[in-house]
């Protein structure tokens, strides 16, 4: 994920970084597909990252919870598009 046009773009030069997590992935392969990205945390200088849907998903979380634990550097997190309603955010801490 990064900016110039990726799927979900981030902006570095926030404070605290949202990443939306738009609706439109849910079936974007086809009806009823869901929607999954794996990534590894390289770097988080400029602030925190959360996720927030958009058009009605509602976000939630496994493992770390941004909003209580902000990532880190080596941290593993994995994004699932379950349905045009839900999405869960997966992260696994590093070692």
């Amino acid at each position: 994920a990064g900016d110039a046009g990726d799927i979900i773009p981030l902006n570095g030069a926030s404070n605290a970084i949202a990443v939306t997590i738009p609706h439109t992935l849910f079936a974007a392969g086809g009806t009823g597909r869901a929607w999954v990205c794996q990534c590894k945390v390289t770097s988080v200088a400029g602030g925190a990252v959360t996720f927030v849907g958009s058009g009605g998903i509602v976000v939630s979380y496994s493992g770390k919870n941004p909003g209580t634990d902000a990532y880190i550097a080596g941290d593993y997190i994995t994004i699932v598009v379950d349905s045009a309603t839900t999405a869960r955010v997966f992260a696994v801490e590093a070692l």
